[in-house]
């Protein structure tokens, strides 16, 4: 499965957990995104895809 450089959706907003409101990452996720290794990213994709979010 491939998967984009980030999930980044440029419509960031953190709410009340500090959970962005455009791409759905914590907010460690986003300050720690350039040095997660490939096998960190992808994990952070897949609970991305498994978690329902309403947009």
């Amino acid at each position: 499965m491939m998967y984009p450089i980030s999930p980044c959706k440029a419509q960031c907003k953190l709410d009340e957990n500090d959970i962005c409101a455009g791409c759905h990452r914590t907010i460690d996720e986003i300050v720690n995104w350039a040095n997660y290794t490939n096998e960190q990213k992808i994990a952070v994709f897949e609970r991305l895809e498994t978690q329902s979010h309403p947009d």
